[in-house]
């Protein structure tokens, strides 16, 4: 006679956690605009007079609108090298560190 109450109390159980599993919140996100930077180049140099139709994305596979291309003119920039003047860097390797790459100045 143990077994049918024992069986009722492991169904409430169950159907109890999945009550509280389907309850879980749910949220969504919209974006009205999204920003996309591309870099398009001919001969290596920044390609001016693009508009939106020169242009396709994609979301999911889905083509969106797009609603303006803008060249963004080049803004300054402050960087800093740090080098690591450890004796693990030293001699020919420090050398190649503090040498720019042959293609590294444009012309």
């Amino acid at each position: 006679m143990t077994r049918p109450p024992l069986v009722l109390f492991t169904l409430l159980i169950l159907t109890g956690a999945t009550v509280a599993v389907a309850q879980q919140p749910t949220f969504s996100v919209a974006a009205e605009e999204v920003r996309v930077d591309v870099l398009v180049t001919q001969n290596g140099k920044p390609m001016a007079g693009l508009e939106p139709p020169d242009f396709e994305i994609l979301d999911n596979g889905v083509l969106q609108e797009i609603q303006y291309a803008t060249l963004q003119k080049q803004t300054p920039i402050s960087a800093t090298l740090v080098f690591d003047m450890s004796r693990s860097v030293a001699g020919e390797l420090l050398g190649h560190l503090k040498k720019p790459p042959e293609d590294f100045w444009p012309t």
